[in-house]
Parts: C-alpha cells; structure tokens; sequence
C-alpha cells in the first residue's frame, strides 16, 4: 500500500518512506511543500524506481506513479488554497525526466522534484551551490545536438560517472564562462576543471532537467598600489616626470651681496634657479675671489654648502615615475610579504630610485664650477607589513647624498 502523509522538513522519514521536496520552479532555493510517501514492504537504501540498461532510463511500478501522481497533485492544491489564486501548481503527468529524477530516489532519505520548467530538451540546467548552501542566481543551460528529453548526460563507469567524447571538455569551458565574475568557481584552485564529484552530478542527470554542482569561492587576483617614502622619515615621495627639476629654493644671505642683478625670476626675486641659469665666469670667478678673501671666504663657503644642501632638499623628496609600474599583484586578502615585495621591486626598476637632475654649486681647484647632473638616489630597505593584497602598500627608501650622474 502507498499513501501521502504531509509533512515538515523536521519529520523524520522511516524506512519505508520517501520525502517528496516539491521545488518552486521559478526559485530553485525555495520549496513549496514537502511530504511523506510512504510504500508498505519497502525498506532502507532501496530505490523507489527501476532502471533500464538499455533505454538507459529509470521507471516506476504503475501503480507507484499512480499513486505519486494523486499526492503531489495533492500537496499542491492544499498549497494553491493558502497561498491565493495566483497559485496554481499541478503536474497533469510525470515527464521522463521528472520519472528520471524521482526514481532514483532511496527509501529513508528525500528526493526534490521539479517542477516543468523552460529547459529545453536537449539541454541539462546545471545550478551552482554556494557552501552555505544557497544557489547562485546564476545557472547554466548545457545543450548537445540530437539529445532528447529524459536521456542520461553521461554513462556510468564503475562506481563513477563519465560523460561522452569531447562533451567534458565542452562543459567546463561553458560553466567556467557562466561563472566568471561571480566570485565562485568550480574549484579552489580555479583551474575551470570539474572533480569527479561535480562530473557525477552533471553525467547521472539528463536532458531536459537540472543538476546541481558545488562550487567554491575563488581566489580573486587584485592590485595594491606601491607607494614609495622615505625611510627616516616615513614620509611618501612625490612622482614626477619633470627632469631636471625648477627648483626654487631660498638663496642665503651671505650669496646675495654678490649676485648679479640678472640673476633674479621673473618676479624679481633671487632664487636658484635664476642664480644658477644666469651665472657666468665673471661671477663665479668672483665668488671664487670671496672664498679666498680670509674674511668673507668662510661665509661664502658655509653660503655655497647651504645652498647646494636646499637644492638636493628639494630633489630628495621627488622620483622619477616615468616607465614605473607602481602596482603589485596577488590574492586578494593575502598577506604581502616584505621579501617578496623587495624582491619584486628589484626585478622591476624599483629597487632604486632617481630625483631629478638639478643643478649644485662645486669648489673646485682655484675656480668655482656649475654642474648641471647632479641627482639623489632612493634605495628600497623595507617595506610595510601586516598589508594585504587590495590595499596602498609602501617601500621605504634610504635617501643618499646629492652625486653625479
């Protein structure tokens, strides 16, 4: 004898009871009721239906799908009376593939039936099941040409399943594609291949029904944005591409008294710039003639070092940027590793870094000269740490002494 007891999803199911989960067709997450079916004389583990190796479908005892037919038209319309008249859920007749589906089922445990649905019949839909065990909204439609409605996916082989010809290869290209932006993917180490498991799932299904596969959050490749800074000081450097550099710093006093009067910017003030663009041997043989002057010559000197020392001050807080990639990548959330990153900076042009050039005042033998090359180097010593992938991160240079190019 066989019978319909309604039930919750709490129930316990005997042994000679099958859960019926009748899904919502428009919402794959949601059920819309469940019952107990239960068949006198069954027992555990068994399966409700009988399979053919020939036609390679499964079949109910008429009798059985008699009685399945009356109670999940049953179930539904106690569903439509309390749900309104927008409700108005019934199966006529049990399709092949919904037969399929709920033959397989095994006595003590449940089985969802679905519900007519637009999937065509030489298409399987295959659904994507989070770890919290949700669906994606996400599903795939997997098609094969001259497939037909009820039809196997795949063959059993051994305790597996195998899928036919190239159709493996055609299916994890397609479900990669379908995930793709998602965040999840069909495994950890989203190499768009399927593991048996998932292979199971899709090759016992058939045509014009639904599968559903586990998938997995996969690792997102992201950027963090290298900053560079100073190491003594913390503080971050400036990217440019002017070179050389318009500095304009303070001239000091003890410089000024002997500065020609062309020597000033176009707002009149001195400035290092105009001083060192507008000098000529005149005045540098000047400057030389005061260094030498036993009186004034110490001033001049201390003046020359200060100013020299403001126009590296003005360099050493700018590098060059131009054809520097500042970005480096890895999965995101994971912890950027300080050797790994100066190592990366090494091999990428970042592990030493140019000021612009500018211009120094320099004492030479008997004469005092301009040299126009002069630069600051930026050494990579350290980094940030405890910075993940995703986030600013910063490498800390030491700063040398102003030098020739």
């Amino acid at each position: 004898m066989s019978g319909l007891t309604q039930t919750n999803a709490t129930t316990p199911i005997a042994d000679n009871q099958i859960q019926f989960n009748i899904m919502d067709p428009n919402n794959s997450n949601n059920t819309l009721v469940s019952f107990n079916w239960t068949k006198t004389g069954a027992t555990r583990n068994s399966y409700l239906g009988n399979y053919n190796t020939t036609t390679h479908n499964w079949s109910l005892d008429s009798n059985d799908q008699a009685s399945l037919q009356t109670s999940i038209n049953n179930a539904l319309s106690g569903y439509n009376s309390t749900h309104g008249t927008n409700y108005s859920y019934n199966i006529s007749n049990l399709n092949q593939s919904q037969l399929n589906n709920l033959a397989v089922a095994q006595f003590g445990g449940s089985v969802k039936l679905y519900l007519n649905s637009a999937i065509a019949d030489n298409a399987v839909r295959v659904y994507f099941r989070m770890p919290n065990g949700n669906n994606l909204s996400t599903y795939y439609d997997w098609t094969k040409s001259g497939a037909n409605r009820g039809n196997l996916v795949g063959y059993q082989n051994g305790s597996n399943w195998s899928f036919y010809g190239s159709d493996q290869s055609d299916i994890q290209g397609k479900l990669a594609t379908a995930l793709a932006g998602t965040g999840y993917g069909l495994n950890y180490n989203n190499n768009n291949t399927l593991n048996q498991d998932q292979i199971n799932a899709i090759a016992s299904g058939h045509y014009g029904s639904s599968v559903t596969i586990s998938v997995v959050p996969v690792n997102q490749t992201v950027s963090s944005t290298i900053r560079p800074a100073g190491f003594d000081n913390r503080k971050l450097l400036t990217a440019t591409t002017e070179n050389p550099l318009s500095d304009v710093v303070p001239i000091p006093d003890d410089l000024k008294a002997d500065l020609p009067a062309a020597a000033k910017d176009a707002s009149g003030n001195n400035t290092s710039s105009a001083l060192l663009a507008k000098l000529v041997p005149g005045d540098l043989t000047n400057l030389q003639q005061k260094l030498n002057d036993q009186t004034n010559g110490p001033k001049v000197q201390t003046a020359i070092k200060a100013l020299n020392k403001e126009l590296s001050d003005a360099a050493s807080d700018k590098y060059i940027s131009t054809g520097l990639n500042m970005s480096y990548s890895g999965v995101q959330g994971a912890t950027i590793s300080q050797p790994t990153l100066l190592n990366y900076a090494a091999n990428n042009n970042l592990g030493t870094l140019k000021s612009p050039t500018f211009k120094q005042l320099n004492i030479g033998t008997g004469n005092v000269v301009t040299n126009d090359d002069s630069h600051v180097e930026f050494t990579a010593n350290s980094t940030d740490t405890n910075v993940t992938f995703g986030n600013p991160v910063n490498i800390y240079y030491k700063i040398s002494d102003a030098q020739k190019n």
